[in-house]
């Protein structure tokens, strides 16, 4: 855990265990960490046609007091 120190920003890939969907959990004293998922075909609708495409879920959290508190 020592190359979180002093981190503000996180980005966690759940992808590489097969994670489709998960929310992220902040370790302090991050203020917002992103997570990215697997990248799984899904049909999609372009131009009236149905395809496949690559799809990937992104969750974001972040801590709203650091956010407010920059602000004021």
């Amino acid at each position: 855990m020592a190359e979180m120190q002093g981190g503000s920003f996180t980005i966690s890939n759940g992808g590489v265990y097969g994670s489709l969907m998960s929310s992220p959990i902040l370790n302090p004293p991050q203020s917002g960490i992103l997570g990215m998922h697997k990248i799984q075909d899904r049909p999609m609708a372009i131009g009236g046609q149905v395809v496949i495409r690559p799809m990937m879920y992104l969750a974001l959290s972040t801590i709203t007091v650091s956010l407010t508190a920059k602000a004021l």
